[in-house]
């Protein structure tokens, strides 16, 4: 598989922000689509240059990853810029992917031009990539996704992941975490998944993600007065007719609750 590494810098975060070298990174993998065949669970198109920002801890050794899916909009910076400092602070390596502009894509928002069985391929391709990576453990990479994102890892982690064009002896993520996502019952989850909702989203309701807290590997957080983008700081907007703020009381106890769901699964 060709890489590329398009851009070095190194942040030097102040305060009790870590340090952290950051990495603009391009690597090539299949378009992969779900199969309307009997036969075979997927259809290959052609090869796409995924694209993403890895951002790795200084000074740490091998450290533990995290892929991170954006919502159906692509980056927001605020958002973005917010939660890979948290982890990076927590120790954790962050690979920020960029499942739009590879497919000359602005948004799927009112589109299904790329779904998140797609993206869930797009993510197992980095989970590849970054095990590959020296500074990585590839033993330990967890995804990590918002709205659009977030069902992408409900999807992730309810197939094999070779269902996704993965090597047949791939493992699952080492556990997965999902902001505000549409929430479908699948038929297992096949690593711990940690999804947090909002009781006053409109755009994606938290009752069917609360639906799934009896599932083996579960756990449902939800968070009154919370709306879709609860954790986007400084945001308030009304989106495709539906109310986008930030809420700083489950935004911080989000946070919180990441923070403890990957100290658990990372160990």
């Amino acid at each position: 598989m060709r890489v590329h590494v398009l851009a070095l810098a190194l942040l030097v975060h102040g305060g009790a922000e870590a340090a952290s070298r950051r990495t603009f990174v391009s690597f090539d993998a299949p378009d992969i689509r779900p199969s309307f065949s009997f036969d075979k669970a997927y259809e290959t198109g052609p090869m796409l240059n995924l694209t993403g920002v890895l951002t790795v801890p200084e000074a740490r050794g091998r450290v533990a990853a995290i892929v991170h899916l954006h919502g159906c909009s692509g980056a927001v910076r605020s958002l973005d810029e917010f939660w890979t400092a948290r982890f990076v602070e927590w120790g954790y390596a962050v690979l920020r992917l960029d499942s739009l502009s590879p497919r000359s894509l602005m948004n799927v928002c009112v589109s299904d031009a790329v779904s998140p069985y797609g993206r869930a391929a797009d993510a197992y391709a980095a989970k590849a990539w970054l095990g590959r990576q020296p500074e990585i453990d590839a033993d330990r990479i967890a995804v990590a996704g918002w709205s659009h994102g977030g069902s992408t890892v409900l999807k992730a982690l309810g197939f094999p992941p070779g269902d996704f064009g993965a090597d047949p002896t791939t493992e699952p993520f080492r556990g997965g975490i999902a902001f505000y996502p549409w929430c479908e019952r699948p038929n297992a989850i096949l690593a711990p998944l940690l999804i947090l909702a909002g009781e006053a989203d409109t755009w994606t309701p938290a009752e069917s993600c609360r639906d799934l807290r009896g599932m083996e590997k579960v756990r449902v957080e939800s968070y009154p007065n919370a709306t879709h983008g609860f954790d986007v700081p400084g945001v308030d907007l009304i989106m495709l007719g539906h109310r986008i703020r930030y809420q700083p009381e489950a935004a911080a106890a989000a946070t919180q609750a990441v923070r403890t769901f990957l100290a658990e699964i990372m160990r």
